[in-house]
């Protein structure tokens, strides 16, 4: 949303990316059978039998819609915006995508960097996310119950012939990663295991 349109400053934006392929998996079996903290298809699901009991190889190696490049293309569109072309495959929206996170984004954290991700939004908003990570730490335990089930393993083929498919999505995966890796430099985060000394730290550079 464009708030200085309507007269009014901006949000200080922040949101989080997981890598693309693991991601549509996990999104893909949620959506059919749930988590262990509720069973059972999920998202509005409204598929045929068959759609419920199709496995992800199936669904790559037949190039179903949901599997297809169009069908993998999640991630882009949230972060290009609500332009028609911003919902099709093209490098156009990939760079409309990053352009907005450089330009209109606080902060983009990375999944796959989570300690990382915490410490940096203790730094940017000490306000809102002060002690954070400890507080993680004491409940991430608990987080179990929300991961996908009844995942069936995917095949080595199925899963390189979607990552293919995905390369839009992980390019703009990757620019995440590097915008972060940049971060933690400029605030000499070094690895999760240094993370506790690190959060003593007050300065910031943002």
């Amino acid at each position: 949303m464009d708030f200085e349109m309507f007269g009014t400053s901006a949000p200080a934006w922040i949101n989080m990316v997981r890598e693309p392929l693991p991601r549509l998996v996990s999104r893909y079996y949620f959506k059919r059978n749930g988590d262990e903290f509720k069973k059972g298809p999920r998202m509005g699901f409204n598929g045929t039998e068959e759609d419920l009991n199709r496995s992800f190889d199936d669904c790559v190696l037949s190039n179903h819609p949901e599997c297809s490049v169009e069908g993998g293309f999640l991630i882009i569109p949230y972060f290009c915006g609500h332009e028609p072309a911003c919902q099709k495959p093209s490098h156009w929206a990939l760079q409309r995508a990053q352009r907005n996170v450089v330009e209109k984004f606080a902060f983009v954290g990375v999944l796959e960097d989570f300690n990382s991700t915490l410490i940096i939004l203790e730094r940017m908003f000490p306000q809102f996310f002060s002690g954070m990570f400890k507080t993680y730490k004491h409940v991430r335990h608990k987080f179990v119950h929300y991961k996908s089930s009844s995942k069936i393993e995917v095949s080595s083929i199925a899963l390189s012939i979607m990552k293919s498919r995905l390369s839009l999505e992980y390019e703009f995966y990757n620019f995440i990663k590097e915008r972060l890796e940049l971060i933690k430099k400029q605030l000499g985060i070094n690895s999760p295991q240094t993370t506790e000394k690190q959060l003593t730290s007050t300065n910031s550079i943002f």
